[in-house]
């Protein structure tokens, strides 16, 4: 979604900060989140498709949860499972 919508960044960085308003103890994460959004699509795109332990880290309080559907979630599971079957 984000190669096609760049304006989605705009919508989870709404979130970081939405985040970083309502609790009182600033997650580290999130200031590392701010600067990853502000460096641009590829850098986003890395950050969510690495497998290093950085990235998983930053997953785990990540500001895209919540941007698909259930539905549509489902269905990228979907597809990527059939993907790696080679069906």
């Amino acid at each position: 979604m984000l190669r096609t919508d760049p304006a989605l960044v705009d919508c989870v960085r709404e979130t970081v900060i939405r985040w970083q308003a309502m609790h009182a103890n600033n997650i580290p994460a999130w200031d590392e989140w701010l600067a990853i959004l502000d460096a641009g699509p590829q850098r986003i795109i890395e950050v969510l498709e690495d497998d290093g332990e950085d990235a998983t880290r930053l997953r785990q309080s990540s500001p895209f949860a919540g941007v698909l559907t259930n539905r549509r979630r489902w269905e990228l599971l979907e597809e990527v499972s059939r993907e790696a079957r080679g069906s």
